[in-house]
């Protein structure tokens, strides 16, 4: 049971991820659909037909939303180093 757990966090930390650089593409907060699949292909080498399972994820976990023609990115909370060393301490890497 823990190590499922073990595995969710590890994947809610790569959502992060993937909304910290969606955030720094986004013009004040807001970005295209068009343009955030880009960075989501292109950053993170995820194939075109699962793009859409990524940014349900970001929407049911809140960190996006869709406002019209384009989505409202949050603003993360944490650093990216912050972010990576949690990340690597759940996967038992420090």
């Amino acid at each position: 049971m823990d190590e499922k757990i073990g595995e969710i966090k590890s994947l809610l930390g790569l959502n992060y991820f993937i909304h910290e650089r969606i955030f720094k593409h986004s013009k004040n907060g807001y970005i295209s659909e068009e343009n955030m699949l880009i960075v989501i292909r292109r950053s993170h080498n995820i194939p075109k037909n699962e793009c859409q399972i990524v940014v349900r994820s970001l929407e049911i976990l809140g960190l996006i939303e869709r406002d019209g023609r384009y989505f409202r990115v949050r603003k993360p909370n944490k650093s990216r180093d912050y972010l990576i060393l949690e990340f690597k301490k759940r996967l038992n890497l420090v």
